[in-house]
């Protein structure tokens, strides 16, 4: 499992949809509103975590390595 911080969110509604967002791209992510970070099944490359740091970004959030 790998972790990154991952800012913004606020509540469990929050935590769904970071997760969704990972799971709509095949990944298993676990996502903790009280550590604000998130959880995954593997590292991301460079390519998926630009990607993802993007697509996270347009929901209000913020990942960071």
């Amino acid at each position: 499992m790998t972790s990154y911080k991952l800012d913004g969110m606020t509540c469990g509604h929050c935590v769904l949809t970071v997760q969704k967002i990972f799971a709509n791209e095949g990944i298993s992510a676990k996502a903790d509103l009280s550590s604000q970070s998130v959880e995954l099944e593997v590292p991301l490359d460079e390519e998926k975590w630009n990607r993802f740091r993007d697509l996270l970004s347009e929901e209000g959030y913020s990942l960071q390595k």
